[in-house]
């Protein structure tokens, strides 16, 4: 990962203790890592690397650390571009929430593979099963609920948007049958507890 323009994170020996200063060091690390992935520059990124140093953390007892700080981090970036679905017009709020949603799925898959270590089932349990904590990509999942589908500014408007979708489909005309199928998808993936969000967000 030494060539140039490459996003350089130092690695940890494993065979060392890690102190919680040296955590601290390496999660400020992975945090910028989130960031670039966010931004789309991930072509940067050695997931070797990233993987080894989020092991090691959770190896190290550190998976609290690595874990809350994980969460913080995609709340900040989405709560960052909610902008983009508040304030968008009527008209173009189903295809700019699918298409908020399409990155964000791609993100969190990345994010899913760096974290894969703790979110591991076989074997020896990871940190998510032992301490009963949701996976990785469900907590990614929920913040996107949470943060932008279920804001004020965008819940009422995006369950109009489709409702009319419905209406003008039944009367003969045409919809934009893309962005319906990704926005009902969408809202049956954010029911990681239930189907509550499609019956709530969408059928009341």
């Amino acid at each position: 990962m030494s060539t140039k323009g490459k996003f350089v994170i130092k690695p940890f020996r494993p065979h060392c203790q890690m102190d919680a200063e040296q955590a601290q060091r390496i999660w400020a690390q992975l945090r910028l890592a989130v960031s670039e992935i966010y931004n789309k520059n991930a072509s940067v990124l050695s997931f070797e690397e990233l993987y080894r140093n989020a092991y090691n953390l959770v190896l190290h007892k550190h998976g609290d650390l690595l874990y809350d700080g994980v969460q913080e981090t995609v709340e900040m970036r989405l709560r960052s571009a909610r902008p983009r679905c508040v304030c968008t017009l009527y008209e173009q709020l189903l295809s700019q929430i699918c298409e908020q949603w399409k990155e964000h799925q791609v993100t969190m898959v990345m994010v899913r593979d760096i974290l894969m270590y703790m979110d591991r089932t076989r074997g020896a349990p990871g940190y998510v099963p032992q301490n009963k904590k949701m996976a990785v990509y469900d907590v990614g999942l929920r913040a996107f609920r949470e943060t932008i589908t279920r804001h004020d500014h965008v819940r009422d408007r995006l369950r109009c948007v489709l409702l009319e979708n419905v209406r003008i489909e039944r009367a003969g005309r045409l919809i934009d049958q893309t962005g319906m199928r990704c926005a009902l998808y969408m809202l049956a993936d954010l029911g990681i507890e239930s189907s509550s969000v499609y019956e709530e967000d969408f059928e009341c």
